[in-house]
This record gives structure tokens, sequence and C-alpha cells, in this order.
């Protein structure tokens, strides 16, 4: 209370107190549940403004432009470079694009990665979206887009399978030449064509 009492308002303050009252197995686990709380306090807010789905999405989104651009990649994964200047760039990247929530979730995974990778701070930040909406999401990995008729067919599937509504996050690879990948967690299903020439490589080399 006296640390943050005069800097942050009395609920934060409370819940902060509460949570620094616990005990926790590792020294990491009371930082990681404090930044696992603000998030979710973001995804609330969206979520009363029935804007969740779009939050989601968007942060999906930007991972991917993120991981697509080596050169963005390397600036806001800058290890002790300019936190707040990152935080700047994101906002020029996002405005008029994202929602407010979506901005300052990704604000505050350049900002404060915590010593981790960005893609695995905003793949932390997606988890707790989808746990919130009590959905699961399945990475589609495709080398062409398919039709708004086999998305379904793929969802209605993979419901079946998960017995949870399942939602599709589809990126397009062209380097897999054909088939399918879908990831749901830690599962993944590879039908590219790609991953089987592999296969075929190995079985004929031995390697």
């Amino acid at each position: 209370q006296r640390l943050f009492g005069p800097r942050v308002g009395a609920v934060t303050a409370d819940l902060t107190a509460e949570v620094a009252g616990q005990r926790w197995a590792d020294e990491r686990d009371l930082s990681d549940t404090l930044e696992a709380l603000g998030v979710q306090s973001l995804l609330i807010q969206a979520e009363r403004a029935g804007r969740i789905d779009a939050v989601e999405d968007e942060l999906f989104r930007f991972e991917r432009i993120v991981a697509s651009d080596a050169s963005l990649r390397d600036t806001l994964s800058m290890r002790n470079s300019d936190a707040p200047g990152k935080a700047g760039l994101v906002r020029s990247l996002l405005a008029g694009k994202a929602r407010p929530e979506t901005i300052r979730l990704a604000e505050q995974a350049v900002s404060v990665p915590r010593g981790r990778r960005l893609d695995r701070v905003l793949a932390a930040y997606l988890t707790l979206a989808s746990r919130r909406r009590d959905e699961l999401t399945a990475l589609v990995t495709i080398a062409a887009p398919i039709t708004d008729q086999q998305s379904a067919r793929l969802r209605t599937a993979l419901e079946a399978m998960y017995g949870k509504p399942v939602t599709l996050q589809t990126v397009l690879e062209p380097d897999v030449m054909g088939g399918i990948r879908v990831q749901v967690g830690d599962e993944v299903v590879d039908g590219t064509i790609i991953r089987r020439l592999d296969e075929a490589r190995r079985h004929i080399t031995g390697a």
C-alpha cells in the first residue's frame, strides 16, 4: 500500500496488496499474475463493449504483421531500447485501424516484455482472450485462401472434436505449397504438401 497507494487507484492498490499477500511457488508467479490481471481487465472492458472478438482478431493480425517484417520485428523486440518510442510506433501503426484495447495491449507487449520474445507475449495475451470467451483458437496455415463454406466445415469438425466453440485464425503461407496445417494449443495436425515431401525425403535418404 505504501508503494502503490499514492500512484494508482484504490481498487488497483487493494488488488495488488491482495495478490502480494498470497504465497507463490516461484518469484516470477507474482508478476505473471499481476500482468494477467491487467490484460484481463482490458479484455473485460472490450467484452462489455461488445468488441472482444475484434480485439482478439486484431492482436493476432498485429502479431502476424510483425512476424512477417524483419525490420519491424527487430525494432519492436530490441532489448534495452526506448520503450516509450516503441509504444509510440505501435500507436502510429494501429491508430484508426484497431480498437483502443488492442492498441493498449500491443503497447504493453512491446514496452514491458519482461524478458520474453514479443511473439510469446502476444500469444499469452491471445490465450487469455480465448479463455475469456471460453473458446479454443485454431491456427490454420494454408497456401491459398479457403472458402467460407470450407472454413465453416473445418470449424464444425473441430468443435465436434473438442466439444467447445472454436475460432479460426488463418495464416497464408505459400511455402507450404498446398494442404492444411491446424494447431490447437499444443496439438498439431500437419497435412501440408511440404511436410509430406519432407517425410518422403527423410524416408529416401534415411535422414
